[in-house]
């Protein structure tokens, strides 16, 4: 399934958010836990805030759980410490509070 423009989000059980993407070109795989975006946009979330700001120039999303891992030439920007971060990989996890960024 292909869609031109949409909103990818995931909650926790309280209905916190834990990230949320704007995507453009989106296309989902067969079990719809994968897809591929020509752009996405969005936020990572720690107890309901935004803490880092997060964008691919096309790339894959990938949810496992309550984690997300993008691939593709990534930029996440740490919004307290003003702080970017550029690579090919993204994981985060939002119930520890762990980002990685892989990847040059």
């Amino acid at each position: 399934m292909a869609l031109s423009e949409v909103v990818l989000a995931r909650s926790d059980a309280k209905g916190q958010l834990l990230w949320k993407f704007q995507a453009q070109g989106l296309t989902y795989g067969d079990r719809q836990q994968v897809a591929k975006a020509k752009t996405i946009k969005g936020q990572l979330y720690e107890a309901g805030r935004p803490v880092f700001d997060i964008a691919s120039m096309g790339g894959t999303v990938r949810q496992t759980n309550q984690q997300v891992r993008l691939e593709g030439k990534i930029q996440v920007t740490d919004r307290q410490r003003k702080v970017l971060f550029q690579g090919q990989e993204a994981q985060w996890n939002p119930a520890s509070g762990f980002l990685v960024v892989r990847g040059n």
